[in-house]
Order: C-alpha cells, then structure tokens, then sequence
C-alpha cells in the first residue's frame, strides 16, 4: 500500500505521530490515549503479520501449561496482546525450504515499481 491509495485515517495518524514526535510543545494535546492504542496495535499487526507468533526472544525456553480462552486468538510477539490470525488455505501462503535457496546466487527477484 502506498501513500496514494492508503485509508485517510492513516494518513492522519501518521501526521499526528510525526507532528507530535517533532513539535511537543504545540502538539502535545495530539499525545493521547486513543492514538497510543492506534500506534502500538498498528504495530502489533505489522509484526505479527510478518512473524506470526516468534518474538526472537533471546532467553530460555520455558514449557509452561496454562488454559487458553476460547476465541480463536493465540498470544502475540511477547505475549503482551492476544491476536486473530485469518484462516488461510495453504495454496495462500508462501512456503519455502531453505536448504532449496541457500546456494542460489539470486533468490529476490526485482521489481520495477512503476514511479
């Protein structure tokens, strides 16, 4: 998605956080709580999105037991938040093996963005 075709109330929260994080004392009144839970779960959709569950925790592993609701949600990165991933088909995801790709000298393949 670019700038051109993204939903206006984006657009706007990304002026507010950029206009808030550079001119605090003007536009500190836009420092509140509805676009801090905007900024974060932004964020937790970004990541999750793009890792799933795997917080690239550097600590030990734990096995621990515990009962999970029952909302088809799973713990995000961190745990911090619970997320809804969409059910997709496997002809839907990208797969592969890296063992097929690790000696290739050229596994990206380059797009010519129109500008």
């Amino acid at each position: 998605m670019d700038h051109k075709t993204e939903p206006n109330h984006l657009k706007l929260l990304k002026l507010v956080i950029h206009a808030t994080k550079h001119d605090r004392h003007e536009e500190f009144k836009e420092a509140n709580f509805e676009n801090l839970i905007k900024a974060v779960t932004g964020l937790l959709v970004l990541l999750s999105s793009q890792f799933y569950t795997y917080d690239f925790s550097s600590g030990p592993t734990f096995l621990a037991l515990e009962n999970d609701p029952n909302d088809d949600t799973e713990s995000g990165i961190g745990g911090y938040f619970r997320v809804k991933f969409p059910k997709l088909l496997s002809n839907e995801c990208y797969d592969f093996e890296y063992t097929d790709i690790q000696n290739s000298s050229s596994f990206f393949v380059h797009y010519p963005y129109p500008t």
